[in-house]
């Protein structure tokens, strides 16, 4: 499934993958350095995540979130989304 209205600001709900990811900066309310694990994609290739922070969407917010600038498209997770009570 796919949310979101243009190919930069979308998103792949993904239930096989291990990690929220994203690779437009400008998305994350907080971001921080990371040096964690390349990332192990479908395909077997890897990817490096730059950076790690939250990203708050219209009602409610995804916490560590990797940046990861060559990222195709960005993922979530639909179990990692936390909704703001309203």
């Amino acid at each position: 499934m796919v949310v979101g209205s243009s190919d930069h600001l979308s998103f792949i709900i993904d239930s096989g993958a291990s990690r929220n990811m994203s690779s437009v900066k400008d998305l994350f309310t907080s971001l921080y350095s990371y040096s964690g694990p390349n990332i192990r994609m479908g395909d077997d290739s890897k990817i490096e995540a730059k950076g790690i922070g939250r990203i708050d969407i219209k009602y409610g917010y995804l916490n560590n979130v990797l940046f990861v600038p060559n990222l195709e498209v960005n993922v979530i997770i639909q179990k990692f989304i936390k909704f703001k009570k309203i």
